[in-house]
């Protein structure tokens, strides 16, 4: 949270910077964005993809950048521990993750915590918090040409970019923080302890 508060708004990157947080896997909508970055490419749209974590799918993800001409575009940076990851959070300019199927992605309230605009597939209880084009760009899971249009979307246009970090940024901060955690925990508990006998 203190990342996002801190967050430069208004500065215009030459190159728009994404990320991707979590298990390489199939599920998590790797390959969907990879293939995604490639239609970008292919457009000529300037980009960079971090792809952060380990996972089943990192050889074929791999070679798939490789045969695609993302070699340039696209970076495998491992298992990151957590100085790293909120280094690359504090770097980033885009957070994408495009899941077939989630509850609520840790990965996702970290990245809106640290005030990054988001893509997120309208999965599991997502679409309970955020609300498409407000707190974040919400697609189908598996439609890589929506995918990609809204990733294009965010690399051009700058001010819907921060528009979306700031607003997720108080998302995070209005039901994610430590201090909303506690709290909804005590009046759980409240509700659960039998009332004591008066005198």
């Amino acid at each position: 949270l203190e990342l996002g508060a801190s967050r430069a708004r208004g500065q215009i990157p030459a190159s728009v910077s994404l990320l991707f947080l979590g298990w390489l896997e199939e599920s998590k909508g790797v390959f969907d964005l990879l293939d995604a970055a490639r239609m970008l490419r292919e457009q000529g749209i300037s980009f960079h993809l971090t792809l952060g974590g380990n996972g089943n799918a990192l050889p074929a993800a791999k070679r798939f950048a490789q045969q695609n001409g993302l070699a340039s575009h696209v970076t495998f940076a491992g298992w990151v521990d957590e100085e790293a990851k909120s280094a690359l959070l504090g770097s980033c300019d885009m957070f994408v993750l495009p899941s077939w199927s989630e509850g609520l992605p840790n990965a996702m309230i970290e990245a809106m915590s640290a005030g990054v605009a988001c893509v997120v597939t309208s999965v599991g209880t997502i679409g309970d918090y955020v609300t498409h084009g407000c707190e974040a760009l919400m697609v189908e899971p598996r439609n890589r040409a929506q995918l990609a249009e809204s990733i294009k979307t965010l690399i051009l246009n700058h001010s819907l970019r921060d528009t979306l970090g700031q607003n997720g940024h108080r998302l995070a901060l209005t039901q994610f923080s430590l201090e909303q955690g506690a709290r909804r925990m005590s009046e759980a508990v409240l509700q659960l302890m039998p009332l004591r006998p008066a005198g």
